[in-house]
C-alpha cells in the first residue's frame, strides 16, 4: 500500500496513546468505527472491528467529512459527517474508538456526486480494485481480510466445534434460547449477530456473555459486508434466524422499517448462506459433505432454520385451526413482511436447494419479554396503579405458548425436522385477552395484595378495577389458534407447561425485576 494512505501502523501505535490530539488529514485514509450500519463493532475483550474511511473534506479540528470505503462505494453512496466533542478526556480520535463511548457522531450528510466518484478513484488505487463497468470500485481481498480487526484473533478457542449464527437473540425468545443451547450443546460455539434495537437487550444474556463458546457482534442483518465477514471468519456451520421486527402496532405506524428488516434482512443471510456453503445449485461445497456428490444426506449439510410466525395465515373463525397447510393471508404490515420471508426462504430452497427448515410459532409469553407486549404490559400497569389498556372487547384470542417450550421445539427441527418442511409450533393454550388480564390480576391480587402500596392502589378493590377498554387497533385479526400436531407426531414434540403453570412463572419473574415481594 503506498504510504500516502497507510495509516495502520500510524493507527496501532495511537490506539495505546491518548494523549494525542486528532491529526486527521484530508485525502488521508485511516481504518476506524463508523457505526452499526457502515462499520461494525463487537462486545468483548479488546475487540475492535475496522473500516477504512476516506477524510473527503476537513471541516474542524474536530469533525470531517468521510466516506466510509465498503466493499462496493459508487456513485450515489452516502458520505457521512464525523463529529467529535472536544473535552480533556477525548479529544483523540483513535483513544474514542478504543473506549468505544459515544463522544463520536455519524451521520448521513449526502451522495457522493460523479465528479467526487472520479477524486476518489485517484485517491484508493492502491486499496481498491476500479470496476468501472460494475459503477463502482471493489476492496482488494488482501486489505478485506487484513485490516479490519486488531488487538486479538476473533476466534472461538474450540476449534472443532461448529460453529452456528444465531439472529436477534438479545431479544425476547433469543434471549431465552441461547444460555439452552449453550447448555444443551457444548460442541457448539454460538455467534450472536443483534442490532440491539428497542426491543434487543444485552442484560438479557449476562449468564452467557463469559462463556468462551458464545460471542456477541453488534450489527444489522442487512449489512451484507458484515454478515459475509462472520461466515467467513467464523465458518459458520448453521443458521438459526430469529431478527425480526415483530411490533404489529409499530408495523401500523412504520412498515418501512419491518420490509427493510424481515424482508431484506432475511434474503441477506440466506444468499451469504448459500453462496458460502455451496458451489452451484443442489451442490454443497465437499468441506460441509464430506464427498463431491451433490446427493448428501441431508443432516451431514448446513441448516438454515427460519423462526416464523402464525400471523402469516391471517385470522380464524371459532373453530379452525392453523395447520402447516393453511393458506398465507396476512392482514398487517408485519404479518406480510413475515409471510414475504417466509417465501424467500422457500425460494432458496427450492431454487438452489439450501437446506431450510421454517417454524411458525403462536404468541409467545415468558420471562425478558420487552415491557411492550401484552403480558408484561398487564403486569407493569397493574402494579404501577395505572389504566390497563385492553383493544376492542377484549374477545380477541390467541394461542399462548411458554417461551421455553417453544426454544425447546425450534432445537428439535433445527436437529431433526425434515428438509423443505415447515412445523406449526403452539401451545393448545387459546384465551381471550380478557380472559389473559383477568388471570394475571388474580394472581396478583394474591402475590401483591392491595393493601402493601396503599398509595398507589387506594380506592381499589382488585386490580382487575384497573382495566379499561380503549380503541381498537387497524386490522386486529380476532382469532389464532395453531394445530402443533405434526411436530407433536412426527418429532415427538410437547409443551411441558400449560398456561395456568407458565403464567404463575412469568408474573414471579417480572416481580423480581420490578423489586415486588410476593406473598
Amino acid at each position: 500500500m503506498n504510504d500516502k494512505f497507510d495509516a495502520w501502523n500510524t493507527l496501532k501505535k495511537d490506539l495505546h496513546n491518548t494523549k494525542k490530539t486528532m491529526h486527521i488529514k484530508q485525502g488521508e485514509i485511516y481504518f476506524m468505527s463508523v457505526g452499526q450500519n457502515i462499520g461494525y463493532e463487537t462486545y468483548g475483550k479488546n475487540e475492535l472491528f475496522l473500516r477504512p474511511v476516506l477524510v473527503f473534506k476537513k471541516l474542524s479540528k474536530y469533525s470531517f467529512i468521510g466516506i466510509p470505503l465498503t466493499s462496493k462505494v459508487k456513485e450515489g453512496s452516502y458520505f457521512f459527517t464525523f463529529e467529535y466533542k472536544k473535552d480533556k478526556k477525548s479529544t483523540a480520535i483513535l483513544s474514542q474508538m478504543k473506549s468505544f463511548d459515544s463522544k463520536r457522531i455519524a451521520y448521513r450528510s449526502g451522495h457522493i456526486t460523479k465528479s467526487d466518484f472520479e477524486n476518489i478513484k485517484e485517491k484508493v488505487a492502491s486499496l481498491f480494485e476500479i470496476t468501472p463497468e460494475r459503477g463502482g470500485f471493489t476492496l482488494l481481498e488482501e486489505q478485506r481480510n487484513k485490516e479490519y480487526i486488531i488487538a486479538h484473533k476473533n476466534q472461538f478457542a474450540n476449534k472443532s466445534n461448529k460453529n452456528i449464527l444465531l439472529t436477534g437473540t438479545a431479544g425476547f425468545i433469543g434471549s431465552n434460547f441461547v444460555p439452552y443451547f449453550l447448555d444443551k450443546y457444548p460442541d457448539y460455539n454460538l455467534v450472536n449477530l443483534d442490532l440491539l434495537t428497542y426491543a434487543g437487550n444485552l442484560d438479557n444474556l449476562t449468564e452467557c456473555e463469559n462463556n468462551p463458546r458464545y460471542k456477541f457482534i453488534k450489527g444489522d442483518i442487512c449489512n451484507r459486508e458484515l454478515v459475509e465477514f462472520i461466515f467467513n471468519e467464523y465458518d459458520i456451520n448453521g443458521v438459526i434466524h430469529f431478527a425480526a421486527e415483530s411490533h404489529v402496532d409499530n408495523s401500523i405506524k412504520n412498515p418501512g422499517v419491518f420490509i427493510e428488516t424481515n424482508v431484506n434482512g432475511t434474503f441477506t443471510l440466506l444468499d451469504v448462506a448459500y453462496k458460502h456453503w455451496m458451489d452451484k445449485p443442489f451442490k454443497y461445497k465437499e468441506r460441509f459433505t464430506g464427498t463431491a456428490t451433490s446427493v448428501v444426506a441431508s443432516d451431514t449439510r448446513p441448516r438454515f432454520h427460519h423462526i416464523s410466525t402464525d400471523e402469516v395465515y391471517g385470522t380464524l373463525n371459532e373453530t379452525d385451526l392453523f395447520t402447516e397447510e393453511t393458506p398465507y393471508a396476512p392482514n398487517s404490515p408485519y404479518s406480510a413482511s413475515k409471510a414475504s420471508s417466509d417465501m424467500i426462504v422457500r425460494s432458496y430452497q427450492e431454487t438452489y436447494g439450501l437446506n431450510t427448515v421454517i417454524t411458525n410459532c403462536s404468541n409467545n409469553y415468558g420471562p425478558k419479554q420487552h415491557d411492550e407486549k401484552l403480558i408484561p404490559t398487564i403486569i407493569r400497569k397493574a402494579l404501577a396503579g395505572e389504566a390497563i389498556p385492553i383493544y376492542g372487547d377484549g374477545k380477541n384470542i390467541r394461542d399462548w405458548l411458554y417461551v421455553l417450550d417453544h426454544c425447546k421445539g425450534i432445537d428439535l427441527v433445527y436437529h431433526t425436522g425434515k428438509e423443505a418442511n415447515v412445523y406449526n409450533i403452539g401451545g393448545r393454550n387459546e384465551r381471550t385477552n380478557l380472559q389473559i388480564v383477568d388471570a394475571i390480576c388474580t394472581i396478583l391480587d394474591e402475590k401483591v395484595p392491595l393493601n402493601s402500596e396503599p398509595g398507589i392502589h387506594s380506592g381499589l378493590n382488585s386490580y382487575k378495577d384497573l382495566i379499561t377498554f380503549v380503541e381498537d387497533r387497524a386490522g386486529h385479526d380476532r382469532r389464532y389458534a395453531i394445530d402443533a400436531t405434526k411436530l407433536e407426531t412426527e418429532l415427538g414434540w410437547k409443551a411441558d407447561e400449560n398456561f395456568d403453570s407458565g403464567i404463575v412463572k412469568t408474573i414471579e419473574w417480572y416481580l423480581k425485576k420490578y423489586n415486588k415481594g410476593t406473598n
